[in-house]
C-alpha cells in the first residue's frame, strides 16, 4: 500500500507518456525535502529541462542534505 501511494504522483506521467520531472527544491522544518513535480507537453522536454534548469539556479539543492539518524 505504501508503495500505491507513492507512485500516484508518478503514474499520470507513466500512463500518458509525457515527460515530467521533480526537484527538491525546498525542505521541512526537519530538514527532509520537499519536491515539486514539473509535466510537459508529450515531447517537449527541452521546455521541461529548461525551466528544471531556471529553479534548480534560483533554488540550489546539490549541497542539501537531511539529517541521519
Amino acid at each position: 500500500m505504501r508503495y500505491r501511494a507513492l507512485m500516484a504522483f508518478t503514474a499520470l506521467c507513466t500512463y500518458t507518456g509525457v515527460p515530467g520531472l521533480s526537484l527538491p527544491l525546498c525542505s521541512d522544518d526537519t530538514g527532509l525535502p520537499i519536491g515539486l513535480r514539473l509535466m510537459a507537453r508529450a515531447f517537449d522536454e527541452a521546455t521541461l529541462f529548461a525551466v528544471g534548469a531556471q529553479l534548480e539556479q534560483a533554488t540550489p539543492w546539490a549541497d542539501r542534505h537531511p539529517p541521519v539518524s
